[in-house]
């Protein structure tokens, strides 16, 4: 299916079986639910971008009726109520330079924990390293990230990182892809280590009671997407 371009560009997509199954595609100036048996898309018409600030990212929680959304790398993070889908329902409006350290460039990507209530952000230092904070859903900070073995010359956090959770009992290891080294780390508290490269994106695939796989698509010659059993 074609977009609109006066939608935006697409900055984030995320698929979640707690509201009916379907795809939440976030463009720059709307974000849209894709209906995959119905082959169609609408508009999730209560969520509106706040003047200079664009849609960021969006994540679902498994667990409650709770989604985030980010407006920009400096904008906002909402909390908004999922309960009455795909009737929406603001529950709390932040500044992110109230949530983040002052030295802080900006955040790219949030993303739940899968077993937890617990918001994890992806935040650019100023030293243009990237760090993970996790937050309860009132966003109070729990944990403060340790500065990822990452380096990378970027400018904002808009060309920077982008977050997969991966299923485990202590919910604190994550995939991350690096698009400016294209490079894929894995993540667990502190440690970081670089397992791939060339790498363009990832994606986590979870059907059922069935291993799980890591997609990963390849910006080198040939391109191509391989599937890998976690």
């Amino acid at each position: 299916h074609e977009l609109d371009v006066r939608f935006g560009n697409v900055c984030d997509m995320i698929y979640t079986e707690k509201l009916n199954c379907c795809f939440l595609v976030v463009c720059r100036q709307v974000i849209l639910i894709y209906n995959p048996q119905r082959k169609m898309f609408t508009i999730l018409s209560e969520i509106k971008p706040i003047d200079e600030h664009p849609f960021w990212s969006i994540t679902v929680s498994s667990n409650t009726n709770d989604a985030f959304v980010s407006l920009d790398s400096n904008g906002y993070i909402e909390r908004w109520s999922t309960e009455t889908h795909p009737n929406w329902k603001l529950i709390k409006r932040w500044n992110i330079k109230d949530i983040i350290k002052n030295s802080d460039e900006g955040i790219r990507m949030i993303r739940m924990s899968a077993n937890k209530n617990q918001l994890t952000i992806i935040i650019l230092q100023q030293d243009k390293h990237w760090r993970l904070d996790s937050f309860d859903l009132n966003l109070q900070l729990i944990i403060r990230g340790q500065k990822l073995n990452i380096s990378c010359e970027i400018d904002k956090p808009g060309f920077g990182c982008r977050l997969v959770g991966l299923p485990g009992e202590n919910d604190d290891a994550w995939l991350l892809t690096e698009r400016t080294t294209s490079s894929l780390w894995y993540v667990n508290g502190s440690t970081s280590k670089q397992i791939d490269k060339y790498v363009h994106s990832a994606c986590l695939i979870i059907n059922g009671n069935q291993q799980g796989k890591i997609a990963v698509s390849y910006n080198n010659e040939p391109k191509r997407i391989e599937i890998f059993n976690l």
